[in-house]
């Protein structure tokens, strides 16, 4: 009972502020050169955030855990008293120009690769010349922990004191903005490169160990040398010795057998092949750390389970592992940088649009249904608008025409809204569809041939004084 009760002590005390709690490096504990360095393995490899890119699996991973969400088109709106929503041009250091060394996408690449590595991503909030620009910090050089007042501060290089930006008592000094990735103290992200350090590590020894083989052994299999001929024991030897010789050489040449000797090769040393195995199941490895599938890590053995086409498979890497990197930047930014009418949010339908034909099937349905108009979905194909604002409509003659049973529930529709009140021009525009205007003229009520001759005989009965007959 006493262990279970530390444990929940421990636990309630793990998100609570801790004064004077000093610096820690993610991951690292207060140790600087755990981070250069690398965590020591029992591979007997050192592994790091830079090290660990030596892996072409990882290094893909890192690729697309960062390249696929930074280069989103990124937007800041602002919400309105009735639930609308305006995109807004007063943030371009977000959604344009960071700083001025990059654009935004570049900006914003770096951003997720430090939360897909290290799960924290620091930013320096630094004005210059009447606005704001935005500055990626390695996590590896920042150091986080809590003053004496329990508010988070932090160091960057060792020596260089900083707070963080959401602080009442910021001050004129280094602001950051921490992005918080997954963690187990609710104060620092967990470094996902150090927590899969022991598999990256053999990783990193099976790739060092095949270097060498390929080094050292110039032939990647085993065999024999046989002759036709009857050979005495100095013969073999010798023979034997000036193989070895020329083949251990960096540049041995075209090597030439004599008394018709021969090269017979065998089945491929076991322990050499088990080295293969391991470098391919690294990329299972890899996979699993960073909710990469594999094929899109190169493995052309292996198949998503995500689905079969392209806009599956995407929406899979999209809800499970670039989706809550995004919403994590995205709400980190809203929180501290932005007032509390505007939010920042990336668009993510470049990534969920499939093949062109499935774009062009989703689009026309979007279009029938007044969802989009003509220039929107000319937009999303890089092409200019429509003159004069011909695009600007949302309602579609071309699908009109083609369904009777359209216009009629239209119509009807705008009929009973007239009816009931509703302004003329305000009940067309609430149905998508341009106003008409009225020539002034009183209403006129358009007959056919067949009903004026009926009017005209029931009118000459009338005059005569007889009932009139009944049209054929």
């Amino acid at each position: 009972m006493p262990l279970l009760a530390g444990l929940a002590r421990d636990a309630r005390r793990a998100f609570e502020p801790k004064p004077g709690t000093g610096y820690g490096y993610p991951g690292g504990g207060a140790n600087i050169m755990h981070n250069l360095l690398g965590a020591r393995t029992k591979s007997g490899q050192h592994v790091s955030d830079r090290r660990a890119l030596a892996l072409s699996a990882w290094q893909r991973a890192m690729e697309i855990r960062s390249n696929v969400p930074g280069t989103l088109p990124v937007h800041v709106y602002q919400k309105t008293s009735d639930g609308r929503r305006l995109k807004s041009d007063a943030y371009p250091w977000i959604t344009k120009r960071p700083n001025p060394e990059v654009v935004a996408p570049v900006f914003w690449v770096t951003v997720y690769y430090h939360l897909a590595s290290w799960s924290n991503a620091y930013i320096w909030v630094r004005p210059m010349g009447g606005t704001v620009t935005l500055w990626p910090v390695e996590p590896k050089r920042v150091r986080a922990g809590r003053n004496e007042a329990g508010e988070k501060v932090y160091e960057i290089d060792g020596t260089v004191p900083a707070v963080d930006y959401s602080s009442k008592r910021a001050g004129n000094g280094i602001r950051l903005v921490h992005v918080q990735g997954w963690g187990t103290d609710g104060f620092t992200g967990a470094p996902r490169w150090e927590m899969g350090a022991e598999s990256l590590g053999i990783g990193l020894g099976a790739q060092e160990k095949a270097g060498r083989w390929f080094r050292e052994d110039r032939s990647p299999v085993n065999g024999y040398l046989s002759s036709d001929q009857e050979l005495s024991q100095d013969e073999a030897e010798a023979l034997s010795e000036a193989w070895d010789e020329a083949r251990g050489e960096d540049d041995p040449g075209t090597a030439v057998l004599g008394k018709g000797t021969k090269w017979i090769t065998t089945d491929i040393d076991p322990q050499k092949l088990q080295l293969l195995e391991a470098r391919g199941f690294q990329i299972a490895e890899v996979s699993r750390q960073t909710g990469v599938p594999e094929h899109l890590l190169g493995s052309h053995d292996k198949q998503s389970s995500w689905g079969t086409g392209i806009s599956e498979q995407n929406r899979g890497l999209l809800t499970y592992t670039i989706g809550p990197d995004i919403v994590i930047v995205e709400a980190t930014i809203s929180e501290v940088l932005l007032p509390a009418d505007f939010y920042m949010k990336a668009e993510l339908g470049g990534l969920l649009r499939g093949t062109p034909k499935e774009q062009a099937e989703i689009l026309a349905i979007e279009r029938q249904n007044l969802v989009v108009n003509a220039d929107d979905w000319r937009d999303l194909l890089d092409m200019d608008p429509l003159p004069e604002g011909a695009g600007q409509s949302y309602f579609n003659p071309n699908i009109a025409s083609g369904n009777e049973g359209f216009n009629k529930e239209r119509v009807e529709a705008i009929g009973s809204l007239i009816r009931s009140g509703f302004k003329p021009e305000a009940v067309l525009s609430a149905l998508g569809l341009p106003p008409v205007e009225h020539t002034g003229a009183l209403p006129v009520t358009i007959k056919s041939i067949d009903q004026q001759d009926a009017e005209v005989a029931k009118l000459a009965a009338e005059a005569n004084g007889t009932p009139a007959q009944p049209a054929a």
